[in-house]
Parts: structure tokens; sequence; C-alpha cells
């Protein structure tokens, strides 16, 4: 009966009490949030792979070829630029190239450019080139940039009447020729190398340009480009009456 009576109290003193929690707010638990990997940012004031169309950066041009027989594209593997010749003159060169806009400044230290490119002729080079030329800011991108009178290139040159090919480092100044490395062609190597894809990079400065490609011994050229502020030209050429021939570019990078 006491435990009833206790129970009908509202309070009393003598009973003993459970011991209530204190309500506790509610807390909405947080979404989870996707952990986004935070990518390393370039320090290169060009690094450019060409998976994604051309942007207004660059500028495209074709030269002594018709339009519907060069295809300048881009694609997840590069940019491929590519000449078919037949029934152009004997002594026409065909060109597709493309040039990124802004210029380097090289006299305001060394520059480093990396360049990589897939040789895609298997059967026939003979008369194609390709490679990148270093022309002066000021000079209109039209043309062969290798015709250039102030001018520094290197290229790969198909040799001999199969797919292999030489490289070749030329300085020109005042449309003289001021600096040329063969690698010892023709008289070393006068049928070329088989070229499948090529790695090098040039540096720049104002006393020289180096050569460093892979698999290669390094060369230096005694020589600076010879103008303060120039752009970069990727280009590919070709004589006339052949079929058509490709090269895909996969990078340019400038440090």
């Amino acid at each position: 009966m006491a435990l009833l009576a206790c129970a009908g109290l509202s309070a009393c003193g003598g009973c003993p009490t459970a011991e209530v929690a204190a309500p506790q707010p509610e807390t909405a638990e947080a979404p989870s949030q996707p952990i986004t990997e935070l990518k390393p940012v370039s320090k290169s004031r060009l690094d450019e792979g060409f998976r994604e169309p051309l942007g207004d950066q660059w500028v495209v041009w074709r030269h002594q070829v018709d339009p519907s027989k060069s295809v300048v594209t881009t694609s997840p593997e590069g940019l491929v630029l590519d000449l078919e010749t037949y029934a152009r003159a004997h002594d026409e060169v065909s060109v597709a190239a493309v040039a990124w806009k802004p210029a380097i400044d090289f006299l305001s230290g060394p520059q480093t450019i990396t360049l990589s490119l897939d040789w895609l002729e298997d059967s026939n080079a003979s008369y194609l080139t390709a490679g990148l030329a270093i022309v002066p800011e000021a000079v209109k991108l039209e043309g062969d940039p290798r015709d250039l009178s102030e001018v520094a290139h290197v290229t790969f040159v198909g040799a001999g009447a199969g797919a292999n090919a030489r490289r070749e480092v030329l300085v020109q100044r005042h449309g003289q020729e001021i600096a040329r490395d063969t690698e010892g062609w023709p008289e070393q190597g006068r049928e070329g190398r088989p070229l499948s894809k090529v790695s090098l990079q040039l540096v720049v400065t104002d006393q020289m340009i180096r050569v460093e490609e892979t698999g290669r011994e390094p060369v230096s050229i005694a020589s600076s480009v010879g103008f303060a502020r120039g752009r970069l030209v990727l280009f590919v050429a070709s004589h006339s009456n052949s079929m058509r021939r490709a090269v895909r570019f996969t990078q340019l990078r400038v440090d």
C-alpha cells in the first residue's frame, strides 16, 4: 500500500526516483562529401598535350596546299598535321603549321622547351619534314617558317627512300646560316634512323642552344636565337607529288 500511495503522489521525498537523462538536441549527420583530389599547379607557361581543340592563343595556317589536302586536328592522342601534295608544282613546298601566339622573352633567362612527336610515316618519308621553329615576334605567321631571314629550328627530315629520318638544328640570321648540326649527316648515318616516338628538350640561353633528345647524345650550338622575343611554331612540310603523310605532336611545354 505504501508503494501505491507513493506512486499516486506528484512528489514524494521518501520515494526512490529513477534518474532521467536530459534530452539531447538532435544533430543532423553531415552529408558525405567526395574528396576532391588536389592537382599540382603547373609552373609552366605552356604545357599543351593537344587533346582539346586549339583555343584563341593559337594560329593555324597552310601554305601552297589546298585546304582539302591538309588536315590540322586535335584528338586524345595529340595534334595531327598532314599534307597531300599530288599535282603541286615541282618547286613548291607545302606547309601546315600552328603557332602559339604569346611571345617568349629569350633575354629574361634560360628557356626550356619540351617537344614530343610521333613520326607516323612508315613507308616513304622522302622530302617530309616536321619540327619546331622559333620565329621573331614581329613576323607574320604565314608561309614556310624556315624561309625567314631570322629563325632557329629543330626538325626531323626524311632520309633515303624509306621511312627513316635525320635530325637537324639550324640558326639563321639576316638570311645567313649561323650554325647547323646534322649529327654528322651525310658523312655519318646517311640512311637516317628509324623514328617512332620522339621526345626532346631545347634549352635556349643568350649564348647557346642545347638539344637533349631521349636516347641520343646532347648537342650544344654556340649561338643564341638572335632576337629578344619569339614565338613557337610547329609545322610539317613536304615537296610536291607526295601521298598524304602525317606527324602527330603530343606535347609542347615551356619552362
